[in-house]
């Protein structure tokens, strides 16, 4: 009999039984061997052919590596000296930025003296006091455009990096952190718990036990 139908015969009649007594039990065991059995002898089957696929997906991976590797070190390298470049840029840009806002100023002081002094000139000293004495207006802020190529963008990318973790966890006990910035490591918590058992005892967590079915065909 094909795998195919005696998979669905045997998942039928195992979803079928019910367990209420010592003899219901006894069948459900059986079954569950039975089932155990088909699964081994389904493993049996497939695994070669899917060893033989894994073999030849990882070979392409480790071929497709092989080609990108060069090509991703040295893109990563060119991008590397490109934002340093940028960098470099972005502080020249400031740099003349300001020269520029406070030649905007100068220029802007240097009209109102001008304007004082006509003013002195023609024996309005009241309005002269009043240009010099007046709040100036704001500087126009000035912005240089940084270097572009098509189909080459920059963007800013942010990232966290815990440097005090003790720290952080006192922060989010105290609420002034959301808990979503911590993240429980199941792992050693489940190892603590197969350890200690009952006798966990952390705060917030609390070891559970399952009754787990094993069979053997």
């Amino acid at each position: 009999m094909e795998l195919e139908p005696r998979s669905q015969q045997v998942s039928q009649e195992t979803l079928s039984l019910t367990v209420t007594d010592r003899a219901s039990h006894s069948r459900a065991s059986e079954t569950l061997k039975t089932v155990k059995a088909l699964l081994l002898e389904i493993s049996r089957v497939f695994s070669p052919i899917i060893e033989k696929a894994h073999a030849a997906h990882k070979e392409a991976i480790a071929q497709r590596t092989r080609l990108e590797a060069p090509l991703r070190q040295a893109e990563t390298v060119l991008k590397g000296r490109v934002v340093a470049f940028l960098d470099q840029e972005a502080a020249l840009r400031r740099v003349e930025e300001a020269r520029l806002m406070a030649a905007q100023a100068q220029a802007e002081e240097s009209r109102r003296v001008a304007e004082a002094a006509a003013l002195e000139q023609a024996g309005l000293h009241v309005e002269a006091e009043a240009v010099l004495t007046a709040p100036p207006p704001p500087p126009v802020p000035v912005t240089l455009a940084p270097p572009q190529a098509d189909g080459v963008s920059t963007r800013e990318v942010w990232r966290a990096e815990v440097r005090d973790l003790a720290a952080l966890v006192r922060a989010v006990a105290e609420g002034k952190v959301p808990a979503a910035a911590v993240e429980p490591c199941l792992p050693f918590l489940n190892g603590q718990a197969r350890a200690l058992k009952g006798l966990m005892a952390y705060p917030g967590v609390q070891a559970v036990k399952e009754t787990v079915v094993a069979v053997k065909p």
